[in-house]
């Protein structure tokens, strides 16, 4: 992310606040059945201010959604990698009220991931040993932390 100065730290933070989501869930697809997905999001019917946050933090990507029910399309800038939305958090959450409790969380979320190395399984096949790195279990407390995360979402906290 390029230097942001503090205005842009509050806008940013008060766009999140007001028109965005911070969200972890547990998949269900059978591919990733139990994984963790973190995600921030931020959505407007202008494209124009979208791009304009893309711009000023430096990466994301710009989804186009349309409904029926709405006359416009709705434009959401995501991002969804650890690193991203590290270094994301780490300018806004000063900033943030609304939403700062599930930004604490997500950042200690990151951290504990962060905090552990990958676990490597070793795998005979032919002859020879291939070392295959994994992702570590999650820690009971990164699974308490997507849960409480779901419950403030839906405004219980």
């Amino acid at each position: 992310m390029p230097t942001l100065t503090e205005v842009q730290k509050a806008y940013l933070a008060g766009y999140l606040d007001a028109d965005g989501y911070v969200g972890m869930v547990f998949l269900k697809s059978k591919a990733h059945f139990g994984e963790i997905r973190i995600e921030i999001n931020i959505a407007s019917t202008c494209k124009k201010t979208i791009e304009e946050i893309r711009d000023i933090v430096g990466y994301g990507v710009i989804d186009e959604k349309r409904s029926k029910s709405l006359r416009k399309p709705c434009y959401v800038w995501r991002i969804n990698s650890q690193k991203e939305i590290l270094d994301f958090l780490i300018n806004i959450l000063p900033y943030s009220r609304t939403k700062r409790r599930q930004l604490e969380l997500l950042k200690e979320y990151i951290e504990s991931r962060r905090s552990r190395s990958r676990v490597i399984q070793e795998i005979w096949k032919n002859g020879r040993l291939y070392r295959i790195p994994h992702k570590p279990p999650y820690t009971e407390r990164e699974k308490e932390i997507v849960l409480e995360v779901q419950k403030l979402n839906r405004g219980g906290g």
